[in-house]
């Protein structure tokens, strides 16, 4: 049952990622709003790309804060029935997410790339603003996927271990 008490840890760390992405996706929010007062090009070009990181933040932030420990309290409780079941459905489940988050990491950084040179090499402020705001959004998302990986790790080695 070790791989429950890593499981609690893991949830608990996810609640605290998802409450911070929503306080970050909120402050985002405001700042859009505010450069978009500004009425410049570069900050017309960002707007977008912008918008949607704000929605993934307070998207999947709100996610990962209502159903992580919710899911965690859900798996103890079937563990207790069917633990061999369960730990086999939570291991196939996290090699997933370990796939997918290495996966996607070196993506996102080759976005990062594209981005911060379509910034520095096109004419047009707008353009420029549209290649800084996807770099940032990109940047945001990389983050993102790098944080969840960091905290998946310890409970993957500690089910691959029981």
């Amino acid at each position: 049952m070790k791989w429950i008490d890593e499981m609690e840890k893991w949830a608990k760390g996810d609640k605290v990622q998802g409450l911070a992405m929503v306080i970050g996706g909120l402050a985002l929010a405001a700042y859009v709003y505010y450069s978009s007062l500004q009425g410049d090009e570069v900050h017309t070009g960002m707007k977008w790309p912008l918008i949607v990181g704000a929605l993934v933040l307070l998207g999947y932030g709100s996610f990962l804060f209502l159903t992580r420990v919710k899911f965690y309290s859900e798996t103890k409780s079937r563990s207790a029935s069917n633990e061999k079941e369960e730990y086999s459905k939570i291991l196939r489940k996290c090699q997933t997410d370990h796939r997918n988050y290495t996966m996607f990491k070196p993506m996102w950084l080759v976005f990062i790339a594209v981005a911060v040179c379509a910034h520095l090499y096109l004419k047009d402020p707008w353009q420029q603003g549209l290649g800084l705001g996807l770099g940032m959004l990109f940047s945001i998302v990389y983050i993102i996927d790098s944080f969840l990986l960091r905290r998946l790790l310890p409970f993957l080695k500690s089910l691959e271990a029981s």
